[in-house]
C-alpha cells in the first residue's frame, strides 16, 4: 500500500527548477489542471464549492467556514496550503487531515495522467500546484463529499483552484504582497484576487482599501455577480474580549439576520474572519449556526499552545498579519515578552521590529535554509532598528526553540512568529500529532512551484 514517502516523492518530483515567469502563466492559466481533471473524470464536477482568496486570513476563514459546514451535518471537505507541518493538511475531510493512504492513492491514480501530458509538451505539464489540487478534489470526491471550501494559492485570476464554480466566494483582505508577481500596486493585486469572481455568484468581501475595492467592483459588475461587503451589507461586532476569546455579534442588512456567538481567537482580525465565514457559508444558502465555531482551532494562527507560562505560535510574517498578532497578544496578562523568529529573505525588518518593541529578548533563527535570510543578518536589522533590546542568534530552529523555551517566567509570554515555517518547526515539537508523526515535509521554495 502506498504510504507517505509516496507522497512526497510524488509531489517533490513536480518541484520545477525553472519556475515559469507568472506573466507568461497567464497564456495557459488552468490548461494544465483542467487537462488533468478530464483525464481522470473531472471529479470536482459532482461537488459544490466556497472560493477563498485573499492577502491574509483566507486559510483561517477557511477553517472557520469548514467548522460551520461541518456544524449542519454537512459532508464537508478543506483544501487549504501551504502546510505547517506534512502534506495531508493540505486536504482535509470531516475536519481532519486525510490519511497517507487516501492522498497517496489520489496522488496513483494521476501519476500515469501526469506523464501522459508531460509527453504532450509544456503548456500542458501539470505544476506540483497543479497536481496537488487535483489529487485534493479527487479524494473529495471518493470520500462522499458534497461541499468543499475552496483556498485560493497564489493570486486567484491564474490559480490552480480557480477551474471551479462555487456557490459562493470570499475575498478577506487585499495588501501587497507577492509584488514581483502580483504587481506592485493594490490594484493589481486586487484584479488577481478578483479573478475567482464568477457571473452570478455572490462574494463576500473584507475591509478592502478604496484601490482595491475599486477592481473589486469592477470585476462584479463585468461578470453580473453581487457583492457582500464588510460593514455595508453585514457587520461584525464586537463585545468583551478576554485573553484567548471574544463576544461577537454577526449581522445582515438585508435580511435582518443576527447571531450572537464567541470565538475563541482574539483581536480584530479574527472578528471579521469569523464574520467572512458566517456570511460565506449564509451566501451560499446554507444554515450558517456561529455558535459552532466557539471550538473551533486555527493551527499556526495566534495559536495558544500553553499558559504560565503563555507560549503562542503564529505565522504571521506581513505588516498587516504582524499588526494583528500584536493586538492578540496586549490581550494577553503576560510581563515579560520574549519572541522567537525568523524571516524570510528579502522582506524589510521594519514590520517585525514594530512588533518587537518593548520585548524583553528576542532568539533569530533560520526556519528553512533555502527560503529563510541568515539568522546573523536578520539579527543584525533587528538590533538596528531596537536599541536596547537583548538580541541573540541560534542559526537552528529547533535549537534556537529550546533556548527560547529555557527558563521562561511562570508570568513570561513566548510567541513564536515571522514565519510559516517556524511555525511549523514550533509545532512540531510542541503539539505533535500522533497519528501523523512529528516531523515537518519539506518546505517548497516560493511554495516553490506553483506554476
Amino acid at each position: 500500500m502506498a504510504g507517505y514517502g509516496d507522497i512526497e516523492r510524488l509531489l517533490l518530483s513536480r518541484v520545477r527548477d525553472d519556475p515559469r515567469p507568472y506573466a507568461a502563466r497567464g497564456l495557459i492559466a488552468g490548461r494544465a489542471v483542467r487537462a488533468l481533471l478530464a483525464r481522470a473524470g473531472n471529479p470536482h464536477e459532482g461537488l459544490r464549492f466556497l472560493h477563498v482568496a485573499g492577502s491574509k486570513g483566507k486559510g483561517s476563514v477557511a477553517l472557520l467556514a469548514e467548522r460551520l459546514l461541518l456544524a449542519a451535518g454537512l459532508a464537508a471537505g478543506t483544501y487549504t496550503s501551504p502546510h505547517l507541518r506534512r502534506w495531508n493538511e493540505r486536504v482535509r475531510v470531516a475536519g481532519r487531515a486525510v490519511d497517507d493512504a487516501t492522498l497517496a492513492d489520489a496522488l496513483e491514480t494521476l501519476r500515469p495522467h501526469v506523464a501522459a501530458l508531460d509527453a504532450e509538451g509544456d503548456a500542458l505539464a501539470p505544476s506540483f500546484f497543479d497536481l496537488v489540487t487535483a489529487a485534493g478534489l479527487l479524494v473529495f470526491a471518493r470520500t462522499g463529499c458534497t461541499w468543499v471550501v475552496l483556498e485560493a494559492g497564489l493570486g486567484g485570476l491564474y490559480d490552480a483552484t480557480n477551474v471551479v464554480t462555487p456557490a459562493a466566494c470570499c475575498i478577506t483582505s487585499i495588501e501587497l504582497e507577492h509584488t514581483d508577481k502580483l504587481g506592485g500596486t493594490l490594484a493589481e493585486i486586487a484584479r488577481h484576487k478578483a479573478g475567482i469572481i464568477k457571473p452570478g455568484v455572490p462574494v463576500v468581501t473584507g475591509a478592502l482599501p478604496a484601490e482595491a475595492l475599486a477592481e473589486v467592483e469592477s470585476r462584479t459588475r463585468e461578470v453580473g455577480a453581487t457583492e457582500l461587503r464588510l460593514d455595508r451589507d453585514w457587520w461584525i461586532d464586537a463585545g468583551p474580549a478576554g485573553t484567548a476569546a471574544q463576544a461577537l455579534c454577526y449581522r445582515e442588512s438585508a435580511t435582518g439576520y443576527e447571531a450572537a456567538f464567541e470565538l475563541p481567537h482574539t483581536g480584530r482580525h479574527m472578528a471579521v474572519n469569523a464574520g467572512l465565514a458566517v456570511g460565506l457559508v449564509r451566501a451560499a444558502g446554507l444554515d450558517a449556526d456561529p455558535a459552532a465555531l466557539a471550538d473551533c482551532p486555527l493551527p499556526g494562527r495566534g495559536q495558544v499552545l500553553a499558559r504560565n507560562p503563555w507560549i503562542v505560535v503564529d505565522g504571521a510574517h506581513t505588516a498587516a498579519s504582524l499588526a494583528a498578532l500584536r493586538e492578540t497578544l496586549d490581550a494577553i496578562p503576560a510581563v515579560a515578552r520574549r519572541f522567537l523568529v525568523s524571516a524570510t529573505r528579502g522582506k524589510s525588518a521594519d514590520a517585525l521590529a514594530a512588533l518587537l518593541a518593548g520585548a524583553r529578548q528576542v532568539i533569530v533563527t533560520r526556519a528553512d535554509a533555502l527560503r529563510s535570510a541568515p539568522a546573523a543578518e536578520v539579527a543584525q536589522a533587528l538590533a538596528a532598528r531596537l536599541p536596547g533590546v537583548a538580541i541573540t542568534c541560534v542559526e537552528d530552529p529547533r535549537a534556537a526553540l529550546e533556548t527560547a523555551r529555557r527558563d521562561l517566567p511562570p508570568d513570561g509570554l513566548l510567541c513564536v512568529c515571522g514565519s510559516v515555517y517556524l511555525a511549523g518547526v514550533a509545532l512540531a515539537v510542541l503539539e505533535p500529532v500522533p497519528q501523523l508523526g512529528g516531523e515537518r515535509s519539506p518546505p517548497l521554495p516560493e511554495e516553490r512551484g506553483r506554476g
